[in-house]
This record gives C-alpha cells, structure tokens and sequence, in this order.
C-alpha cells in the first residue's frame, strides 16, 4: 500500500484561488534565457559548505563569520537543516495541518 501525502491531495483538489501563492516552482530557463547570466556567473567548483561567494557575502552582511552561515538547496533543505539543528529524540513539533507533509516526515525522523 502507497502512502498518501494528506496535504497533496487537498491541494489537488481545492478551488482555484484567484492568485495562487502556493506554489513552490519556477518555470525551467537556462543560463542562455538570460541575457548576460552566463558571463556575469562562476558557479563551478567543490561547494561542500555552501558557494563560497555566497556564504561570504551573507555572512559579511550579517557581520558573521562564514562558518556561521548554512546554505540550502530550496526551502525543503533549509526545513530539514532548521530541525535537525533544533529537534532531537523525544522532542514534540507542532505543525498546521493541512500542511507540508515532508516538514512532518522530517520532524517524525529527527524527533
């Protein structure tokens, strides 16, 4: 049996909201798409701790140092580094519901 996620299903089948705010991706575009994005980027190289140039600059702009920043791929990641950064065994999160099922998987795992 396949679990279902709860919250896919209702938002599958809700009305249709005059402006929705609840989507979560931007329609695909490549480098070339934008004029000049390609020249104006260095995005290449090992990153085990974030883009460099991008943990400088949040980090310089918080007056932090870089090893006090983390870096994310999309809002999922930076949930799950959030919690495991906060919750441990035994701890209790609360969530709406409906809600987004994988902050629930994530919190359910780490705590």
């Amino acid at each position: 049996m396949k679990a279902r996620a709860r919250y896919m299903d209702w938002a599958k089948h809700r009305a249709k909201p005059a402006i929705d705010l609840a989507g979560s991706n931007l329609l695909a575009c490549s480098l070339d798409d934008l004029p000049g994005a390609r020249e104006a980027l260095d995005i290449s190289g090992e990153s085990p701790n974030g883009f460099a140039p991008l943990v400088e600059a949040i980090a310089a702009r918080y007056g932090v140092g870089p090893d006090n920043v983390a870096t994310a791929v999309g809002c999922s990641g930076a949930n799950f580094l959030t919690l495991a950064a906060f919750v441990g065994p035994g701890d209790e999160v609360l969530l709406e519901r409906p809600g987004y099922d994988p902050l629930a998987a994530a919190a359910t795992m780490l705590g």
